[in-house]
């Protein structure tokens, strides 16, 4: 593929995580890329995106996984986190005692499931915390998710480089 043809928007993240490329068919022998986060801690920085999803995404992710993804944007007091998920389908289970995706931020915790969406989810500050978890059973597990996560500043705040 030529340079000038790459419509990949590639994203800096600074932190202790690492990305991993992921590439996927998008028929007629184009492919795009998305880059998304490996488990584990990630920093942002304002008005930028990473994306999260399940294992063999968009195939059906495995049973008896767990994943982490801690995600934080500097500076978290003057910063928000936003999601949208264009895509997102788990084994629904009364509960969620099946499979699920618990989203922790500094003010609230939901357990989700199914096809129970959380596009719009926006945190109160730049801070939250994503555990995926399937369950053992084999046959059960589901599509998955594909969700990206935005940094913004709050309104009204100025951002300054930080001094650390």
């Amino acid at each position: 593929m030529e340079v000038g043809k790459l419509s990949v928007l590639l994203l800096f993240v600074i932190g202790v995580g690492s990305l991993e490329m992921r590439t996927w068919g998008s028929g007629s022998g184009s492919s795009s890329s998305v880059v998304t986060l490996d488990c584990g801690i990630h920093a942002m920085t304002p008005n930028t995106r990473v994306t999260i999803q399940t294992p063999n995404y968009p195939n059906d992710y495995d049973e008896s996984y767990r994943c982490q993804w801690e995600i934080y944007c500097n500076s978290v007091e003057n910063t928000t986190l936003t999601m949208s998920c264009p895509d997102f389908e788990l084994e629904d289970s009364a509960n969620c005692n099946a499979d699920r995706l618990i989203i922790k931020d500094h003010d609230s915790r939901d357990v989700i499931c199914g096809d129970d969406n959380p596009d719009g989810t926006t945190t109160v500050d730049g801070w939250m915390r994503l555990t995926f978890w399937s369950n053992i059973v084999k046959d059960t597990t589901a599509k998955g998710f594909r969700c990206h996560i935005w940094c913004h500043p709050k309104p009204d705040t100025i951002n300054l480089p930080c001094i650390c």
